[in-house]
């Protein structure tokens, strides 16, 4: 892949590839109450991504997502919209107070499976 990206201390199975995509997120709550006192509902939003790859894919947001958390995600590709269930790997701030952070797909629906090979083959 010719925008595939590599980094130094790569830990990742699957290649990454550079991918600019509105991304809508939802954190799904936990089974134990972890909230903090005062908060309200729970946490989606829309952000963008800043990479892909088949096993999940970097968020760049303004609010940070907790590490360990769930979250439900949907994907705007120009061709599709991708749907997939993910794990928070990692979250940091950046220094203009925006937010990175790493997602594991846990499971991608069969037929968006395809739809995210596609993606990736296309860029």
């Amino acid at each position: 892949m010719e925008n595939a990206v590599q980094y130094p201390d790569e830990r990742r199975k699957t290649e990454r590839v550079l991918a600019t995509n509105l991304v809508w997120y939802k954190v799904i709550p936990s089974n134990r109450d972890d909230r903090v006192p005062g908060e309200e509902g729970i946490e989606e939003g829309i952000c963008k991504s800043f990479d892909l790859s088949k096993g999940g894919m970097g968020l760049h947001l303004t609010n940070p997502l907790p590490v360990g958390g769930i979250v439900f995600l949907e994907i705007i590709t120009k061709k599709n919209t991708i749907s997939a269930l993910g794990k928070v790997v990692h979250s940091h701030e950046l220094s203009d107070g925006n937010h990175r952070a790493g997602i594991r797909f846990d499971v991608v629906p069969p037929n968006d499976v395809s739809s995210l090979s596609e993606e990736l083959t296309d860029r």
